[in-house]
């Protein structure tokens, strides 16, 4: 009998010490009806002036954004930058290969802060102002005689964007 007191106390011991205490929380959430209204965030953007190259080199079974997307990456990696300002692609293709070089200003981002009036009358200014990139496909064979065809094309529409513009 004094045998199976001894065990009984160990087994009590062994489950009480066994049992780890279990702490659980309650959360509550609430669903979100209209917009959200916030603060824009802004940061300064620091492009150095000297431009950054990056190529990869791709079989025909990826797609031609995937090649760009792997040059893009080596630049940007090589640079140690967030992005590139004014990037330019080259594209050249070589049997079931597709080669994709791009040139760009290397530009990271620093100084995040809130927007203020002063800002936000700025960023709409910017933004009637904006430059688009240049992407850089792979061109069609020309024919003889379109050159001076579409050099007339151009100059007529630059001049009807000016009289637009002005006007």
């Amino acid at each position: 009998m004094h045998k199976t007191i001894i065990t009984a106390a160990i087994c009590a011991l062994a489950l009480l010490s066994s049992c780890a205490s279990l702490q659980t929380r309650t959360g509550h959430t609430k669903e979100v009806q209209g917009a959200i209204v916030h603060q824009p965030v802004l940061a300064d953007l620091n492009v150095r002036n000297t431009k950054v190259t990056g190529t990869a080199t791709a079989s025909t079974g990826n797609s031609l954004d995937a090649v760009k997307n792997l040059a893009l990456k080596e630049a940007l990696t090589s640079a140690k930058a967030d992005l590139l300002v004014e990037p330019t692609y080259e594209v050249q293709r070589k049997g079931s290969n597709t080669t994709v070089t791009i040139t760009g200003f290397p530009a990271t981002y620093m100084d995040f802060r809130t927007a203020t009036t002063q800002d936000i009358a700025l960023m709409d200014a910017g933004s009637r102002y904006m430059t688009s990139t240049a992407k850089a496909e792979l061109a069609p064979e020309k024919k003889k005689g379109t050159g001076v065809f579409v050099a007339v094309a151009v100059a007529v529409a630059v001049v009807l964007g000016l009289l637009v513009a002005g006007g």
